[in-house]
């Protein structure tokens, strides 16, 4: 029988599978990530652009990380002032680190998602 108990993995398990609090989960069935900061590889293409939009909906600020071609800064910038874009090659760990320093101007980053590749 497989269960559903990524309430007992705790709220970083709960965040990276998408759990996000709404108003009919707001007596502990989800995770409340509104003001957190998160940060998408891969964000402007394949998966990432959902998951972007996800977060935003739940009141997350995000971080969209990918590759310097236009649609990321044209998405970022379609998506508001919430969202910052920062062209970035995930295998450099110094790219990387930048992307990170930039995702403070919004705050305190809490959680980070993988679509790169």
């Amino acid at each position: 029988m497989v269960r559903n108990d990524w309430q007992s993995r705790g709220p970083a398990m709960a965040a990276a599978l998408g759990v996000v609090r709404t108003e009919s989960s707001r007596k502990g069935n989800g995770v409340d990530i509104a003001e957190c900061v998160v940060l998408v590889t891969g964000g402007a293409s394949g998966l990432g652009p959902a998951a972007v939009k996800k977060f935003l909906g739940a009141g997350a600020q995000v971080v969209i990380v990918d590759l310097p071609f236009p649609p990321g800064a044209d998405s970022a910038a379609e998506l508001g002032r919430r969202v910052i874009f920062k062209a970035t090659d995930v295998t450099s760990e110094a790219q990387v680190t930048a992307a990170m320093d930039a995702g403070r101007e919004l705050g305190t980053l809490r959680v980070a998602v993988n679509c790169a590749g």
